[in-house]
């Protein structure tokens, strides 16, 4: 095996373990939405979003973002997703 495969290895290796733990704390960010009860009736998007960035920079420092939004563009882009750069 080459050092560069060994090197593109380690790399992704690395990223599994990255999405692994995002994962991890993905998951208990919406247990802890859920028993917060957060979602609730006659509460805006806007309002829910604050509160649920504020939950996470609360449990994890989170100050940063990235919006997704699913953008419909056809059979060939089928399941595309736009993301809004941070700011």
């Amino acid at each position: 095996m080459s050092d560069a495969t060994l090197s593109v290895d380690a790399f992704e290796e690395q990223r599994v373990t990255e999405l692994r733990t995002a994962q991890s704390k993905a998951e208990r960010l919406f247990r802890e939405i859920e028993k917060s009860g957060l979602i609730r009736s006659g509460i805006s998007e806007s309002r829910l979003n604050e509160e649920i960035y504020e939950l996470a920079k609360e449990m994890y420092g989170t100050t940063t973002y990235l919006a997704q939004t699913y953008c419909p563009r056809g059979q060939e882009h089928a399941g595309a997703i736009c993301r809004e750069p941070p700011t």
